[in-house]
């Protein structure tokens, strides 16, 4: 697998602890991937654009999670995402939804958009890949963002964005989020695909 914009290594940490996969990071943040702790994958200091040779065709799938809501062109980027992918191999893609929760907290993040399933599927149908499905995640948690977008509003306009992050999203204390994890477990044994969310979660396939 290849976490493209991988980060820190979070969720490459969570997949592999919890799959036999081996997940390479490609992140052009070379202090993001400093801070990466080891995995069974490599990390690599990569802009999938650059179309490594030895990198195309190779994976089996590809993870694009809360990537192509920070680009101009999101149906291009998968394009490229996919061009790494084995015939038939897998593109997962994670974005946020709704566009009524978009707060400054978006903007202070560079969020371009919040995608709707048919906005999503545009996108990625326009990259040439075969869109499985398309579910909603998070429903829980839409009480939440809701609050946040009435508490800083919809746009950033010249405030401070560190600030708005800071507050957009502050750690929760112990207890809080004790009972949001239980919340977000009862949800997915429960409603596994929620009908509304605070995330969208695309499977797509490269064509044969």
């Amino acid at each position: 697998m290849l976490d493209v914009g991988g980060g820190r290594g979070v969720l490459r940490h969570q997949l592999e602890a919890s799959t036999s996969w081996t997940i390479d990071i490609a992140e052009i943040n070379n202090h993001a991937l400093r801070q990466c702790t080891a995995g069974r994958g490599e990390l690599l200091y990569y802009d999938i654009e650059e179309r490594n040779e030895a990198l195309l065709g190779v994976y089996d799938g590809v993870l694009l999670f809360d990537v192509i809501e920070h680009l101009p062109d999101p149906g291009a980027f998968a394009a490229v995402a996919g061009e790494h992918l084995k015939s038939g191999g897998w593109l997962f893609v994670n974005v946020p939804a709704i566009n009524a929760l978009r707060s400054a907290y978006d903007d202070a993040l560079g969020h371009l958009r919040r995608y709707g399933p048919h906005s999503l599927r545009d996108d990625l149908s326009s990259a040439g890949l075969d869109v499985i499905g398309v579910h909603y995640w998070g429903l829980s948690m839409v009480p939440l963002l809701a609050l946040r977008t009435m508490m800083l509003g919809p746009q950033l306009g010249d405030r401070d964005a560190g600030a708005i992050i800071s507050r957009g999203w502050r750690p929760p204390e112990s207890f809080a989020g004790a009972v949001l994890k239980a919340l977000m477990s009862t949800e997915t044994a429960v409603l596994p695909t929620p009908f509304y969310g605070t995330s969208l979660m695309a499977i797509c396939r490269k064509r044969v």
